[in-house]
């Protein structure tokens, strides 16, 4: 039985070629927005589905990428066809001419059969022959500029409007079989895994430069992951496909692949960052619903079986290296009141009775996490990690609301508590006695604790960094134009103003991204009127400086942002 390469595409979609002169560049951008907006809460939410419904056009994908005319129009019928369907997620251009880019860098070239995709041909005997070639960058080789080429081909006649990915890109253990032989391949992983990885490394390098070319190209149409994967201007990341069929152990694929797919997911292609936040609550949080359940997960996870307080910290201590390595600078913790250790609790038994079901009393449940908070810190000071705690909240204030739409629905408000001052104090006071007090940002809901943070985090400030300990931004109920005058100019009584880091959005709301423009509008009005009440000096240079450092160079120097 042979296998007929004639078929048709089972994903294809027949259209009919537009000319982009006849294409309402405004209309498709319109229907784009409005699913921008679901593919937004979606990228920024905790779950949810999303319907993608691709428009794959047979002859783009294979011998019609030879024509970059005839490509744009096929795909620009695709996308007005898309837009009869019902979807969340908008379809994308895309510059494909076949998957052997990146082999082109070592003098592959493609095999054109017709009516059939660009096909390459295996180039060297092994790994050790392919290490010996002269390789140069992609973007140099015929293949690579006529990717670039279609690029700025379709950019022109769509006037950069229309969202467009990345040309195909294929993982670097594919795109080593195309240079080698798959059986050569594969025993060179054992008789000469360091000319595997060698190579590997190289090839890995290469594609990244590429995809670094085709995004500084492409700018703001970018539609991320890419090529077949649901993508948009709103997502982020890549996607990598496996074009042969390649069969790896597990064991392999952590040893052989994962390290250069680590690498290119890390990738600074596109123009932003996206660097994972530790946020260890569901550890902490020792009476919550689902606790002994989510410490088991996490103990599946570190490869522990956790029953003792040391198993727990153990298991910490590895997540937050792996957080560190995926380029992790701040840890978050959201508590009803700050905690710290009074007494000296069994805290082996507590957590045993909590795994076993039971209900922790509340002086106890206090114990544990000022325990693991303190843990905590004292990783994050090592690893050099931002510690955020956010606290004064009354969760599920309206219990029938709570019971008939759960948790996080509208329904928390603000909560004071008595001492806050003496509790903050105990516990940043214990973490510089050990020498594990890390960098610091305090927020409290409640805006009466103004006063009283500016007046704690006083206590602690050191030569380490111009505000070690930050009285973080107005927050939550208090990011109004009323909560942010009161916050700045209480920080302003008390500390530093300077020193402060700025805004933040800890929203999944995309639009909450105007409160940096909102913020940077108040506090220059702020320091007006302190200008013209003669309480600040009317120095224009030493005043612009002090905004930009607010608004960002404190943070990027806080947070140790490589920029």
């Amino acid at each position: 039985m042979s296998f007929d390469y004639r078929s048709a595409d089972s994903q294809g979609t027949l259209v009919e070629p537009i000319n982009p002169k006849d294409f309402d560049i405004d209309e498709y951008c319109e229907y784009e927005s409005l699913l921008l907006d679901r593919c937004r809460k979606f990228w920024e939410g905790n779950s949810g589905v999303l319907v993608y419904r691709r428009f794959r056009v047979p002859e783009v994908f294979s011998y019609g990428c030879r024509d970059m005319k005839r490509s744009l129009e096929l795909q620009l019928a695709a996308l007005k066809e898309s837009m009869k369907y019902k979807a969340d997620i908008p379809n994308f251009l895309e510059p494909w001419y076949g998957i052997g880019t990146v082999a082109s860098a070592f003098g592959a070239d493609y095999i054109w059969n017709e009516g059939q995709a660009p096909a390459t041909k295996t180039v060297f005997a092994s790994i050790k022959d392919a290490l010996n070639y002269e390789y140069r960058p992609v973007e140099s080789t015929s293949i690579g500029k006529h990717v670039l080429d279609i690029i700025e081909y379709f950019l022109d006649n769509t006037k950069g409007k229309l969202p467009m990915s990345l040309s195909d890109v294929q993982s670097p253990l594919n795109i080593a079989s195309y240079l080698v032989n798959f059986n050569t391949l594969f025993l060179d992983m054992y008789d000469d895994p360091e000319g595997y990885m060698k190579l590997q490394s190289i090839i890995t390098d290469l594609l990244i430069e590429f995809n670094k070319k085709q995004a500084q190209i492409i700018g703001d149409a970018l539609a991320a992951p890419g090529h077949g994967f649901a993508s948009s201007r709103e997502f982020s990341g890549i996607g990598l496909s496996d074009d042969n069929s390649i069969m790896i152990s597990n064991s392999m694929y952590e040893e052989y692949q994962v390290p250069y797919m680590e690498k290119i997911g890390q990738d600074e292609s596109c123009n932003f960052k996206v660097l994972p936040a530790f946020r260890p609550d569901n550890v902490l949080d020792i009476n919550e619903p689902g606790f002994a359940q989510y410490i088991k997960k996490l103990g599946e996870v570190c490869g522990i079986n956790i029953k003792t307080m040391d198993d727990v910290k153990t298991a910490l201590a590895s997540r937050i290296e792996y957080f560190v390595k995926m380029g992790c600078k701040t840890a978050d913790h959201a508590m009803e009141y700050i905690v710290y250790r009074s007494t000296d609790a069994n805290l082996d038994a507590v957590l045993q009775q909590a795994l076993d079901g039971n209900l922790i009393d509340r002086e106890e449940a206090d114990e544990y996490k000022a325990e693991l908070l303190m843990f905590c810190a004292s990783q994050y000071k090592r690893h050099k990690i931002v510690m955020q705690l956010h606290y004064g909240t009354l969760k599920n204030a309206n219990p029938a609301a709570y019971t008939k739409l759960g948790p996080a629905t509208g329904f928390d408000a603000i909560c004071g508590y008595d001492k806050s001052g003496v509790a903050l104090g105990a516990l940043l006071g214990a973490l510089e006695a050990s020498d594990s007090l890390p960098r610091t940002i305090i927020y409290s809901l409640n805006p009466t604790d103004n006063a009283l943070i500016d007046s704690v985090i006083g206590c602690f400030q050191s030569s380490e960094i111009p505000g070690k300990i930050q009285h973080g931004s107005a927050w939550w109920f208090n990011d109004t134009k009323t909560g942010m005058i009161e916050h700045m100019t209480s920080l302003a009584n008390f500390s530093i103003l300077p020193n402060f880091i700025g805004m933040l959005t800890d929203s999944r709301s995309f639009l909450s991204y105007t409160r940096h423009e909102y913020f940077r509008r108040i506090l220059c009005d702020l320091i007006g009127q302190w200008v013209e009440n003669g309480e600040y000096p009317a120095d224009m240079e030493t005043l612009g400086k002090m905004v930009e450092d607010i608004c960002y160079n404190n943070a990027v120097r806080y947070f140790e942002f490589e920029i």
